[in-house]
C-alpha cells in the first residue's frame, strides 16, 4: 500500500507539473496575443490614415479633371479651328520637307492670319 500511495503522490506531482507547464504556455500565448492585438491596432490606424489620404487624392484628381475638362471646352469654344489649323501647319511643313516640331512650329508662326 505504501508503494501505491507513493505512486499516487508521484502521479499527482506529475499532473501538477503538467498543469504548471500548461499554465505557463497559456500565459505566453496570452502575452503574444496581446502583442499581436497592439500591432494590428497600430496597422489599422495606419490603414485608416492611408484611406483618408487616398480619398483626398481622389477628390483632388476629380477636381483637377473637371477643371481641365472645363478649360478644354472653353478653349474649343474660343478657338474652334486652332487644332485643325495647327494640324494643317504640321502637314504643310512636312510637305515642304521641314522635319519635326520645329518645322511645323515655324510653319504655324508664318501662317496667314
Amino acid at each position: 500500500m505504501a508503494d501505491s500511495h507513493k505512486s499516487l503522490l508521484q502521479q499527482e506531482q506529475e499532473q501538477d507539473d503538467h498543469a504548471d507547464q500548461l499554465h505557463s504556455g497559456v500565459l505566453r500565448i496570452k502575452e503574444q496575443a496581446g502583442l499581436i492585438k497592439r500591432e494590428l491596432d497600430d496597422q489599422n490606424i495606419i490603414l485608416e490614415r492611408l484611406e483618408e489620404d487616398v480619398d483626398k487624392a481622389e477628390g483632388n484628381m476629380s477636381s483637377l479633371n473637371r477643371k481641365m475638362h472645363r478649360h478644354r471646352v472653353r478653349r474649343r469654344r474660343q478657338h474652334p479651328h486652332t487644332a485643325a489649323t495647327h494640324a494643317r501647319a504640321h502637314a504643310a511643313a512636312a510637305r515642304r520637307g521641314r522635319k519635326g516640331a520645329a518645322g511645323a512650329d515655324a510653319a504655324w508662326a508664318q501662317r496667314p492670319p
